[in-house]
């Protein structure tokens, strides 16, 4: 685990905004190599649910599409399964 010091502000913040969202609750998209990866806090009620209810590759994919709208208007990391 780093301190911080070599990772880009970008990272950090975009790290702060995804543990937010996990606390909260919501299902969380985050890159890898080649795909995205969703992620969520199985210790809060209803975050697998949320996890599950987009467990196919239409849902996936348009969770992905919305995210990646919302990262080019510059709002950051999303979280939720708001439809």
């Amino acid at each position: 685990m780093t301190d911080g010091a070599s990772v880009p502000q970008g990272a950090v913040e975009a790290r702060a905004v995804a543990a937010r969202a996990l606390a909260a609750g919501h299902v969380v998209a985050i890159p890898t190599d080649t795909v995205y990866g969703l992620a969520a806090d199985p210790t809060r009620r209803g975050a697998t649910a949320a996890l599950f209810a987009l467990d196919s590759p239409a849902r996936v994919s348009e969770f992905i599409d919305r995210l990646a709208r919302q990262l080019a208007q510059g709002a950051g990391a999303a979280g939720g399964t708001e439809r």
